[in-house]
């Protein structure tokens, strides 16, 4: 049969939809959107990597301190 002649059913649109949405698209709007909010956030999840790896290795951590949860159980 032809391509042209076959009927256009919604679940062949759909199929033709995702594939295209699935490629470059999604990709540009994952990276441009991870960098945009890195930047608007003044790039806050790497200045306070450092302070989080501290935390969950016990630097704070204090025997004596009220709480129910531990550091890493917090994060």
């Amino acid at each position: 049969m032809n391509i042209a002649t076959e009927p256009l059913t919604v679940a062949k649109i759909l199929e033709s939809v995702a594939g295209w949405l699935w490629g470059m698209p999604l990709l540009v709007l994952l990276i441009g959107g991870g960098l945009y909010f890195t930047i608007y956030s003044r790039f806050v999840p790497f200045l306070y990597l450092r302070h989080s790896i501290q935390i969950l290795r016990g630097k704070f951590s204090d025997p004596n301190d009220p709480g129910e949860i531990n550091h890493f159980q917090a994060l």
